[in-house]
């Protein structure tokens, strides 16, 4: 019975990461997305009876190693899409520095 439990916790575990996935695809819903992925992880990983500020420090590990092992894997895999990113990042950024300089000279 508790191997049935643990396979359907794992299935709709990663029903959430799938579905958490497809809403990172939308900016300004990204970052949400990504810490609800992670976060069922986390909590599933703690022991029951800790006190309050072993639960914190294991939550604040957790989060760190959980967001390097995202930037890992999200460079590894698409590398591509991280650098196309800080490109644009870039161009409009210095597109706005112009705007300053040409509002503030002219």
């Amino acid at each position: 019975e508790n191997t049935n439990s643990d396979a359907l916790h794992h299935i709709l575990l990663a029903l959430w990461v799938c579905i958490c996935g497809f809403v990172r695809l939308n900016p300004s819903t990204a970052y949400g997305a990504q810490v609800a992925q992670i976060t069922p992880y986390i909590m599933t990983g703690m022991p029951v009876q800790t006190s309050a500020e072993e639960f914190a420090f294991r939550r604040i590990q957790q989060n760190i190693i959980a967001v390097v092992i995202f930037v890992i894997i999200e460079l590894a895999v698409r590398p591509s899409s991280a650098t196309q990113h800080l490109i644009l990042e870039l161009e409009a950024s210095l597109k706005l520095c112009a705007a300053t300089i040409r509002t503030v000279w002219d």
